[in-house]
């Protein structure tokens, strides 16, 4: 698969800070623990030089990416144009991902904007209904993120995870456990749990933005890196 193909992931949980580099990632908790997966495939875009790096591609194009000024490591921002409807998204189109390996991943963003606006960071497949990712929309009335996912029904399992949308960087993460459940965390903290209509054809990482009214909307990313069991 594109990115960093490594031989293990290490994860280290430590006391309030959040880092990543390569396959080493510590999120935010009280005490020190270890967890080593073996064997594990590992694909990470630091975004470094502001753009993305590796196969990512425009799944909707109305709009453009660009660097975050005065953000130095490595922030991305998608970028929808200025008329109401437009959407901007990039993805990993070689869909590498599958739930039978049991994928994770884990990504550090922001809303600049949270009025009018819809934003999706997580996984999509070859079709629009087949995906897992974390959505807020406006447009639906939601005011805090949502964790949704579809197998192609056009009928998807939503789960409202009570965390309210703001301004501010925030770390998101899925974790996927033998096809039947898929984890999601905000800053370390499990939000909440999808058991039904879970994906099981290829996915590819999937980042997001739609504005709701004639204005650009942006959607900025830091890094995403995700892994799954090796074949």
């Amino acid at each position: 698969m594109a990115g960093q193909d490594v031989m293990r992931v290490i994860e280290v949980r430590t006391n309030r800070k959040q880092y990543l580099y390569g396959g080493i990632d510590c999120l935010k908790h009280g005490a020190i623990n270890a967890r080593v997966e073996s064997a594990s495939a590992c694909f990470c875009d630091d975004f470094w030089q502001g753009g993305p790096n590796y196969s990512w591609a425009e799944r909707e194009s109305s709009g453009n990416y660009s660097t975050v000024p005065g953000r130095p490591s490595g922030w991305i921002s998608l970028n929808t144009n200025n008329n109401a409807g437009a959407a901007y998204s990039l993805y990993l189109d070689n869909l590498d991902f599958l739930a039978q390996y049991n994928p994770s991943a884990i990504a550090r963003m922001e809303v600049p904007t949270i009025t009018n606006v819809e934003v999706r960071m997580g996984f999509i497949g070859a079709a629009d209904d087949d995906f897992i990712y974390f959505i807020y929309n406006t447009g639906e009335g939601h005011s805090t993120w949502h964790l949704r996912c579809d197998n192609g029904s056009g009928s998807p399992t939503d789960v409202d995870t009570g965390v309210s949308i703001d301004s501010v960087p925030h770390t998101i993460m899925f974790e996927f456990y033998s096809q039947v459940r898929i984890d999601g965390y905000v800053d370390g903290n499990k939000v909440g749990e999808l058991t039904s209509k879970i994906p099981t054809n290829p996915l590819g990482l999937y980042m997001y933005v739609k504005t709701l009214e004639n204005g650009v909307k942006s959607l900025y990313c830091d890094m995403i890196t995700a892994w799954q069991d090796r074949y």
